[in-house]
């Protein structure tokens, strides 16, 4: 990944947010929807009541979002971090098959569903923990939820 690339900041109180570009982008964001796609640098997003999608994407992730459903797919190529955050919002995230990383997810009050070698305990009532370590652990992705589901997949 080139940290020289070229930064991109939005901010939006209110509508859509569609960006492609190589870069990084950080996002701040309330009632606002976003798809990113093409994006070649690190993604920062902080949003309230929207939904976040991105595809075609090399770079790490930190995604904070509530009240949203996230979507993760067509990862180009496996970065070095991955933190997301959904409260009341399922995060649905698909990874190569050929993934090298340590994957912890948690979630409270839903559930988690993996494609992936992962152990699945069941902390308590309301708490659900999936980790384990692909290939020699590359990436280090932490995935966690309140209120909803999990998905971990193998793209295609």
């Amino acid at each position: 990944m080139n940290d020289n690339l070229e930064k991109i900041i939005i901010e939006c109180q209110s509508g859509n947010i569609e960006e492609f570009k190589k870069g990084r982008v950080d996002i701040q964001s309330n009632n606002c929807s976003i798809k990113l796609f093409e994006i070649e640098g690190s993604i920062k997003i902080d949003n309230s009541f929207g939904s976040v999608s991105i595809s075609n994407i090399f770079g790490d992730l930190n995604i904070r979002n509530r009240n949203g459903r996230i979507e993760i797919n067509k990862i180009k190529k496996i970065s070095t971090l991955y933190n997301i955050e959904n409260e009341f919002g399922e995060i649905d995230i698909s990874f190569p098959s050929d993934l090298s990383g340590i994957i912890n997810a948690t979630t409270y009050f839903g559930n988690i569903e993996t494609d992936f070698s992962l152990n699945i305990n069941k902390l308590s009532y309301n708490k659900i923990e999936a980790f384990g370590k692909i290939g020699d652990g590359y990436s280090n992705i932490k995935l966690e939820t309140k209120n909803e589901k999990i998905k971990i997949r193998k793209s295609e």
